[in-house]
């Protein structure tokens, strides 16, 4: 994830998708500027940039005590423990969830500004939606 800043004054955040491993301009999604801007930062990135292989997302959009709940997960397991990658509509990772137990959840969240503030009732609901999706890979 890159934040650039341009001569106009103009910048914004880039990073690519992990479906596709297309570059998003965040907010516009797959533009013009963010293919070129991910070509360049190729060409500067030492060794590379590092590819993994693309995730199938499950989106969720569903309507919830007068609250509109519009995300995307990626399950996958560390050693007993089911991870959960939760990415915002605009397809940006925010956080991540580990399930310790049914009633014990560990949240990482990364850096930065998000649209999704992780509030606890939020991070309740989504205990419950992800722990109906937790399967065995």
């Amino acid at each position: 994830m890159y934040q650039v800043a341009f001569e106009d004054n103009y910048e914004n955040i880039f990073f690519t998708d992990v479906e596709t491993d297309d570059w998003i301009e965040q907010d516009l999604g797959f533009t013009s500027l963010a293919a070129l801007v991910g070509a360049q930062i190729s060409l500067y990135e030492i060794g590379g940039i590092n590819v993994q292989e693309p995730r199938k997302i499950n989106w969720i959009c569903l309507e919830d005590k007068n609250r509109l709940m519009h995300f995307g997960f990626y399950h996958y397991w560390m050693i007993n423990y089911p991870l959960f990658e939760i990415y915002s509509s605009n397809r940006r990772c925010i956080f991540t969830m580990l399930m310790i137990s049914k009633e014990i959840w560990q949240v990482f969240k990364f850096q930065g500004d998000s649209n999704w503030e992780a509030h606890d009732q939020l991070l309740n609901d989504l205990s419950l939606i992800l722990e109906n999706n937790i399967q065995k890979l």
